[in-house]
């Protein structure tokens, strides 16, 4: 798989929220005015899950080309990002906090 440079990408508006309901962070971004929120496991040593489109409008994901509906119905997963975890754990690793 192409490595994909999210430096690149143009990343902005983040941010970590602990998740309530699992042991974790949620972490919100958007890309060119589009919002995502990625899905992190485990606040001790942190892993990727899910990223999922959180879009205020129906509108394509300038990533992975999807329709996507307006948010609660249109969270579905961006199969850009989703190919591409490992990658964006790295990249906000920086911002997750560190327990101690």
């Amino acid at each position: 798989m192409k490595s994909v440079e999210m430096e690149e990408l143009g990343i902005e508006n983040v941010r970590v929220l602990k998740s309530s309901g699992f042991n974790g962070f949620e972490i919100e971004f958007s890309v060119s005015g589009q919002t995502f929120v990625f899905m992190v496991g485990n606040s001790i040593n942190p892993y990727p899950l899910s990223v999922k489109h959180q879009f205020s409008k129906q509108e394509n994901c300038s990533l992975c080309g999807k329709i996507i509906y307006p948010a609660p119905i249109g969270h579905q997963l961006c199969m850009y990002f989703q190919n591409n975890r490992q990658q964006l754990l790295e990249y906000f690793s920086r911002y997750i906090p560190t327990e101690q």
